[in-house]
């Protein structure tokens, strides 16, 4: 089973290659993935989510969907662990 960090360093790249397109932009893993953190607008957070289900091969509950833009991708690569681990 993958740790946190492991699927940190993971959505880390699925957000370069998948998002920004290749782009090597700096952002920390405990910022915010919307506007005012890693900068995320509205449909760049539903491809990233999207691309991580996908991804994972899970499903994001829905309260991450409605708060996507507040959470980091720490928190969110542990959203996916408690999903892996249901599955």
């Amino acid at each position: 089973m993958p740790t946190v960090a492991d699927i940190s360093q993971k959505l880390t790249t699925l957000l370069h290659m998948g998002v920004f397109g290749d782009d090597r932009r700096h952002f920390e893993t405990n910022e915010p993935l919307g506007e005012h953190g890693v900068g995320l607008d509205s449909l760049g957070l539903v491809q990233f989510l999207s691309k991580a289900e996908a991804e994972f091969s899970i499903e994001v509950p829905t309260e991450v969907w409605s708060e996507a833009d507040q959470i980091t991708i720490e928190d969110f690569a542990a959203v996916v662990l408690q999903e892996l681990q249901r599955a």
